[in-house]
């Protein structure tokens, strides 16, 4: 069954679930530093109902517990592996480096890049190795919904929902051959391993620090097939626990999420916010009621489609719109410096 957006466009996969012929599915973790999150996806990927799949955690190089919380699910995951990781090469980025030798460790016919931060359920390598076989993509990203418990994801997460779904119907990703029109989502990646094999995709994206849509260009321009979609409540994200953590995630990619181009995304972010003010000072009172019910119904639609409380998006809609500033100046200083630091590494360097 498909869920429809307000344009009939298919944003989800597919909640039934076909048989499928067996086929060994890997599941490949980079973690670094990830001791609030690892055990919660090991949990889960404990209770898969789908049987054909290896598991394999890079350890990025924790200064944490990350590795020894992995390591307490050996006994109960036989299909688990753990790899200890080694200081990047130079011009390589920390995760692209880490997933690229992931994949040189899988076995599978299909290739499952996971983040530690995410959660799934226990028919979640169905669902999504169906949609991959009904379209038959080489590549598949999926958007997992977010989970904002605390005020500051909720100030926070919702900007990135609120870019991606307001600027390209997803449905684009998948049919357009136009390069331009691409949307990924690096939590959640699942690749054809021959299509991976021929790429090389984290190798050829290895200075990328938004790597998810530099990788999705990549297969685009290669004539692949390619798709993005909304999770359906079979897969999630605690992407930030706290305001500060997700300004400075959101700042190493909020450019290209819009374009690519510091000044595109400059005018989008000053069309959003100042474009409000101007038409209530200078339009008419009607056009202006007109303009505020369409950007009203705009958030609602979106929180909708995330499954994220319609209510207090609006109500925070004015300090969320403070936050996209805050994330973009801090962005373009950061461009400008060379210096943007995630997770105590440089992704300039």
């Amino acid at each position: 069954m498909w869920r429809w957006s307000i344009l009939f466009l298919p944003w989800h996969y597919p909640k039934d679930i076909p048989i499928l012929p067996p086929r060994k599915l890997s599941i490949l973790i980079p973690a670094r530093n990830e001791e609030k999150n690892i055990g919660h996806l090991l949990h889960d990927l404990g209770s898969l109902s789908y049987p054909h799949i290896e598991i394999i955690v890079y350890d990025d190089e924790s200064t944490d517990r990350t590795v020894e919380i992995a390591a307490s699910y050996l006994p109960s995951l036989p299909e688990l592996r753990i790899i200890r990781g080694t200081p990047p090469p130079p011009g390589w980025l920390g995760k692209n480096y880490a997933c690229y030798q992931l994949a040189k460790e899988a076995r599978g016919g299909k290739l499952l890049f996971l983040d530690a931060d995410v959660q799934v359920d226990k028919h979640f390598p169905e669902r999504i190795l169906a949609c991959s076989e009904q379209y038959q993509t080489a590549l598949l990203s999926i958007f997992p919904q977010q989970l904002t418990p605390d005020w500051g994801s909720r100030l926070v997460v919702p900007v990135m929902n609120w870019i991606l779904l307001s600027l390209l119907p997803l449905i684009l990703v998948r049919i357009s051959p136009m390069v331009s029109l691409t949307a990924a989502n690096g939590q959640c990646m699942l690749f054809e391993t021959r299509a991976y094999r021929e790429t090389e995709p984290h190798r050829v994206c290895r200075d990328k620090a938004v790597e998810d849509m530099a990788i999705m260009k990549l297969f685009k321009k290669k004539k692949l097939r390619v798709a993005t979609l909304l999770g359906t409540g079979n897969i999630y994200c605690h992407m930030y626990r706290e305001l500060q953590e997700g300004i400075n995630g959101f700042t190493k990619n909020i450019v290209e999420m819009l374009g690519g181009i510091p000044l595109l995304a400059l005018l989008f972010v000053t069309a959003i916010t100042v474009a409000p003010v101007w038409i209530w000072f200078y339009l008419s009172p009607g056009l202006s009621a007109i303009y505020i019910a369409l950007m009203v119904l705009m958030h609602i639609f979106i929180s909708i489609k995330s499954r994220q409380q319609t209510g207090l998006n609006l109500l925070l809609l004015l300090p969320q719109l403070i936050i996209i500033w805050i994330i973009l100046l801090k962005a373009l200083a950061g461009r400008k410096k060379q210096k943007i630091i995630w997770k105590e590494r440089n992704i300039y360097s």
